[in-house]
């Protein structure tokens, strides 16, 4: 069970409460949504890294940054990160940094003014970000991913083979159950007609096709060899991981 050392009156990244989730990123979950829930050890010290990092920003700058690392945006949450990371790089290499300075004659406004000694350079944090067409794209197969991850299996693995995107949104509201309870009927099938002692190879392909897309995923037989050594993380060729 984790405490965040955060608060919500602004000064701070992450909410104060007591975290008791430990189950890891939905494919569909934003960046800061998981952080801002999940109780690791490692993920405390990722909080405690971007808070201390955060509270060296100058007051004046911190507001924004804040509400674009919270957005629930992933690509603002990167774009805010990476500005909190530069300033800690900056000040760590001995710059004094301004941030949104003015420059004369001019209406830019860049990123930070660094200053050491006689050196002043100008710093404009930009990351790359895919056009809104793949964006759109990613969310639906991270919504498509997420439902399959919902289907209760007991027998098999179920391993993505292919995916090909549609133009359009699958509407998961009220679909999604029907897509696991397929989902589960094609696993119990499978696993009357395939001996869970066969471990390497999957015994068939289910084809799903949401509105312009479809997916292709395979059944991978657990053996007992196989359960057993998923514990100490060694599986035989060809089998994936067992998700913790």
């Amino acid at each position: 069970m984790g405490r965040s050392a955060g608060g919500t009156d602004g000064s701070t990244l992450f909410d104060e409460v007591t975290r008791t989730d430990c189950r890891g990123s939905r494919h569909s979950e934003a960046l800061f949504t998981f952080l801002n829930r999940v109780d690791s050890t490692f993920f405390g010290r990722v909080r405690e890294t971007l808070q201390e990092w955060f509270a060296h920003l100058p007051e004046s700058g911190r507001p924004d940054v804040r509400g674009r690392i919270r957005s629930g945006d992933d690509h603002e949450f990167m774009g805010a990160f990476w500005e909190i990371y530069l300033h800690e790089y900056l000040t760590r290499s001995g710059f004094s940094a301004e941030l949104h300075p003015k420059i004369p004659g001019t209406g830019r406004t860049p990123d930070f003014r660094c200053r050491k000694d006689s050196t002043v350079i100008f710093v404009e944090a930009t990351i790359i970000a895919p056009p809104d067409s793949e964006k759109a794209a990613n969310r639906r197969e991270a919504a498509a991913l997420d439902a399959l991850n919902r289907t209760q299996v007991t027998d098999f693995m179920s391993g993505s083979e292919s995916w090909n995107e549609g133009l359009s949104r699958f509407p998961w509201r009220g679909s999604d159950r029907s897509w696991s309870a397929g989902s589960h009927r094609w696993t119990r099938t499978t696993s009357q007609s395939c001996t869970s002692t066969i471990p390497l190879f999957p015994c068939q392909s289910m084809s799903s096709r949401p509105t312009g897309g479809s997916s292709s995923s395979a059944p991978f037989p657990r053996s007992r060899r196989n359960e057993a050594n998923s514990q100490s993380g060694q599986l035989e060729p060809g089998v994936p991981r067992r998700p913790p």
